[in-house]
Parts: C-alpha cells; sequence; structure tokens
C-alpha cells in the first residue's frame, strides 16, 4: 500500500510524493537525495570525479496528518541537521 506526503522546507519544499506505508502510519523518516547547488551547471571538463553532485538528507514525519481538500496528507520536514 501506499501514502502519498508532502516535504517541507529545503529544494523539495512543496513537492508530493507516495512511499509505500500504511496510509494512517506511514514511515517516520524518510531519506531524499537532493543536487548540490551547481551540480547541474558543471561543464563536463572542470567535473571532478570525485566530487559529489548530491547528497542525502532526512525528513522526518509531522506527529498528525493535515487535512488537504484533496484528503489527509503526512507532512514529512526537513531534519535540522540538514538545512
Amino acid at each position: 500500500m501506499s501514502v502519498e506526503i508532502e516535504l517541507v522546507g529545503g529544494p523539495a519544499d512543496g513537492r508530493r510524493l507516495a512511499v509505500l506505508g500504511d496510509p494512517f502510519d506511514p514511515p517516520p523518516d524518510i531519506k531524499i537525495a537532493e543536487l548540490l547547488p551547481g551540480a547541474l551547471h558543471a561543464h563536463h571538463d572542470d567535473v571532478d570525479p570525485d566530487r559529489p553532485v548530491f547528497r542525502v538528507v532526512r525528513y522526518d514525519r509531522d506527529r498528525t496528518p493535515v487535512d488537504h481538500a484533496d484528503g489527509l496528507i503526512w507532512h514529512y520536514r526537513r531534519a535540522p541537521h540538514t538545512t
């Protein structure tokens, strides 16, 4: 089963996606890969192959879902240490 969630904070703010889980008890946190600033605009000749182009950040689930026009949706907030 899957449940629709909305990300809050960071570059993914407002993005909705479906995750596996019980609609009434989805996972307590999820991990999202975010592109680092400038990763898409780097010239291929200047790119260091060992330089990371993304980082993995954690989003934590709110305690209760929010009632939206299209039904209940869970908000996941970007973990404070990844801001």
